[in-house]
Protein backbone atom coordinates (compact mmCIF):
# COMPACT_ATOMS: atom_id res chain seq x y z
CA UNK A 1 0.00 0.00 0.00
CA UNK A 2 3.07 2.48 0.66
CA UNK A 3 4.35 1.97 -3.01
CA UNK A 4 0.62 3.23 -4.21
CA UNK A 5 1.08 5.84 -2.00
CA UNK A 6 4.54 6.62 -3.53
CA UNK A 7 3.51 6.42 -7.05
CA UNK A 8 0.04 8.68 -6.38
CA UNK A 9 2.27 11.31 -4.92
CA UNK A 10 4.34 11.30 -7.96
CA UNK A 11 1.29 11.41 -10.20
CA UNK A 12 -0.21 14.35 -8.24
CA UNK A 13 3.04 15.99 -8.07
CA UNK A 14 3.67 15.68 -12.43
CA UNK A 15 -0.45 16.88 -12.49
CA UNK A 16 0.17 19.51 -10.67
CA UNK A 17 2.92 21.08 -12.03
CA UNK A 18 1.37 21.02 -15.25
CA UNK A 19 -2.08 23.05 -13.77
CA UNK A 20 0.61 24.96 -12.72
CA UNK A 21 1.85 25.98 -15.92
CA UNK A 22 -1.57 26.66 -17.26
CA UNK A 23 -2.62 28.67 -14.87
CA UNK A 24 0.98 30.53 -15.73
CA UNK A 25 0.04 30.42 -19.22
CA UNK A 26 -3.81 32.16 -18.28
CA UNK A 27 -2.69 34.73 -16.62
CA UNK A 28 -0.12 35.79 -19.47
CA UNK A 29 -3.16 35.47 -21.85
CA UNK A 30 -5.60 37.76 -19.86
CA UNK A 31 -2.61 40.55 -19.77
CA UNK A 32 -2.86 40.76 -23.48
CA UNK A 33 -6.51 39.55 -24.58
CA UNK A 34 -8.49 43.22 -24.50
CA UNK A 35 -12.07 40.93 -25.43
CA UNK A 36 -14.12 40.30 -22.43
CA UNK A 37 -15.70 37.49 -23.93
CA UNK A 38 -12.28 35.75 -24.44
CA UNK A 39 -11.12 36.81 -20.78
CA UNK A 40 -14.21 35.25 -19.48
CA UNK A 41 -13.71 32.00 -20.90
CA UNK A 42 -9.96 31.94 -19.14
CA UNK A 43 -11.66 32.86 -16.13
CA UNK A 44 -13.85 29.42 -16.82
CA UNK A 45 -10.37 27.51 -17.64
CA UNK A 46 -9.07 29.14 -14.12
CA UNK A 47 -11.97 27.65 -12.65
CA UNK A 48 -11.88 24.16 -13.73
CA UNK A 49 -7.89 24.00 -13.01
CA UNK A 50 -8.35 25.16 -9.09
CA UNK A 51 -11.50 22.07 -9.24
CA UNK A 52 -8.84 19.64 -10.46
CA UNK A 53 -6.03 20.67 -8.11
CA UNK A 54 -9.33 20.65 -5.26
CA UNK A 55 -10.10 17.53 -6.67
CA UNK A 56 -6.05 15.84 -6.17
CA UNK A 57 -5.68 16.85 -2.89
CA UNK A 58 -8.66 15.43 -1.73
CA UNK A 59 -7.57 12.04 -3.36
CA UNK A 60 -4.19 12.46 -1.99
CA UNK A 61 -5.56 13.47 1.90
CA UNK A 62 -5.70 10.06 3.95
CA UNK A 63 -8.67 9.79 6.31
CA UNK A 64 -12.31 9.68 6.04
CA UNK A 65 -13.44 12.35 4.26
CA UNK A 66 -16.52 15.23 4.87
CA UNK A 67 -19.36 15.62 2.79
CA UNK A 68 -19.01 18.47 0.30
CA UNK A 69 -21.33 21.76 0.71
CA UNK A 70 -22.75 23.10 3.64
CA UNK A 71 -23.08 21.15 7.04
CA UNK A 72 -26.20 21.68 9.33
CA UNK A 73 -24.00 24.22 11.37
CA UNK A 74 -22.71 26.20 8.53
CA UNK A 75 -25.00 28.30 6.81
CA UNK A 76 -25.42 27.51 2.53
Amino acid sequence: METVGIIAGGIAHDFNNTMTALMAHIGLLKLKLTEERSKERLNRMESVIRRAAHMTRRLLTPGPRRPEGPTPDQPG
